[in-house]
């Protein structure tokens, strides 16, 4: 089996990779939007993708591409995300290599104790590994990061949340089959006009379906329009979810299904 994911070796979309299956092949992408042509294309049997972070939020990236490719979403993982100080000794670290996600998960330990270091942002949490090689480099990485590529740990867990973690999206050609206890995941475009998102809510308030998640991202045509992800519980499959979605085709200029999927996920 092979799996396209954010490379390069040694980021936290590998870690989640790993949770994933421990004897795929894996290609590793230079973009999030390569990881899902790759699967698109069919150079990959899977891919798969960060979604949220706890802390710092939806990853947009990924959130545009569901809404370009015609992929689903059919499993969920949770990963538990520890970043860690590499370098020679902390107080000669004079300019340190961090990812701009991993910057934002760990602002206020950045903040304290490098406060006259040059902060030089990278692609990803694997390129900050690779760089930092000086006495006076250091980089904030993932574990697996470090093991990679050979380099020595000198602080653990320095992200300021101890509850960090990070949802990732495994993709295929299709959603997973109904379970006992299902999620799914739409967005769609409504008339900008007073009352409507209201409106559309209601729908789901009126069947009774359980709203996760709503978020608005602007559509890229016009300013102040947007487009609206939804995660709710149920199953296309389940009645109740299939006549919500044929009532919200009515009331919207496009409506996809982005996914469906257990539940619980992995962890």
């Amino acid at each position: 089996m092979k799996i396209s994911v954010l490379g390069p070796e040694g980021t936290f979309s590998h870690e989640a990779a790993l949770i994933y299956s421990k004897s795929a092949q894996f290609l590793f992408e230079n973009t999030i939007y390569d990881v899902f042509d790759a699967l698109y294309s069919g150079k990959s049997d899977a891919a798969i993708v960060p979604l949220e972070n706890f802390i710092s939020g939806s990853v947009g990236e990924s959130l545009d591409a569901l809404l370009e490719f015609n992929l689903k979403v059919n499993k969920v993982l949770f990963l538990d995300v520890q970043h860690n100080l590499i370098g020679h000794a902390k107080n000669d670290i004079k300019k340190l290599y961090v990812h701009p996600q991993a910057h934002a998960q760990c602002r206020e330990y950045i903040r304290k104790n490098f406060q006259s270091a040059e902060i030089v942002h990278t692609s990803s949490n694997a390129a900050s590994a690779r760089l930092a090689n000086e006495s006076f480099e250091g980089a904030i990485v993932p574990l697996l990061a470090a093991q990679v590529y050979g380099k020595k740990v000198i602080d653990e867990n320095v992200q300021d949340n101890g509850q960090n973690v990070t949802l990732f999206a495994v993709l295929g050609k299709s959603h997973a089959k109904k379970s006992r206890d299902d999620r799914t995941f739409i967005v769609f475009d409504c008339v900008n006009r007073a009352g409507i998102l209201h409106e559309i809510l209601g729908l789901f308030a009126k069947a009774g379906i359980n709203l996760f998640k709503i978020e608005s991202r602007p559509n890229k045509r016009k300013m102040g329009d947007y487009i609206f992800y939804v995660e709710f519980h149920g199953h296309p499959e389940d009645e109740i979810v299939s006549d919500v979605i044929d009532e919200l085709k009515k009331k919207t200029r496009f409506l996809k299904i982005l996914g469906a999927y257990p539940a619980g996920g992995s962890e």
